[in-house]
């Protein structure tokens, strides 16, 4: 998995690199960078092919040579990450609009979203990090609380 961070070249100000560089890494991410340059229209890869650079060493990254079948455990942040969008997408199948998600595993919420009549958000909390703290014998207990195939009743906004 890939982060780009695209990286303006004439833009002045104090730079999100660290948080970037600790967010690749928390998500076992590859932390790229796609350098930009402000042509007189608009902003232009400032290399060719795939324009990525590697955060660290500097090195130019292909994509496309990454690729591999070697199986890789998911991450927390992976795992949190796709636990959002599943809630993003059961919001969405009841019509509500979602107004940001986000997948830092320090910030809550992870959603906000409209419901109609007000604003409202979701705290979401993802199994692998339970795991961690609770051993298996009880997150198997957890699973046997819900039958298989049901959804989250979102309705009280406990998730």
């Amino acid at each position: 998995m890939l982060f780009v961070f695209v990286g303006v070249e004439d833009v002045s100000g104090p730079s999100p690199r660290s948080l970037f560089l600790e967010v690749a890494e928390e998500a076992n991410a590859i932390p790229a960078i796609l350098p930009m340059k402000h042509n007189g229209t608009d902003y232009q890869p400032t290399l060719n092919g795939w324009g990525l650079l590697h955060a660290q060493n500097r090195r130019i990254i292909d994509p496309a040579k990454l690729e591999s079948d070697k199986q890789i455990e998911m991450s927390d942040w992976e795992v949190h990450d796709f636990a959002i969008q599943v809630i993003v997408n059961i919001l969405q199948e009841e019509g509500n609009k979602i107004i940001s998600k986000q997948s830092y595993l320090c910030v809550d919420p992870s959603i906000w979203f409209f419901d109609g009549k007000e604003n409202a958000y979701v705290i979401v909390r993802s199994v692998i990090l339970f795991k961690r703290l609770l051993g298996r014998k009880i997150l198997k207990r957890l699973f046997n609380l819900v039958s298989p195939g049901t959804k989250p009743d979102i309705s009280h906004r406990f998730l």
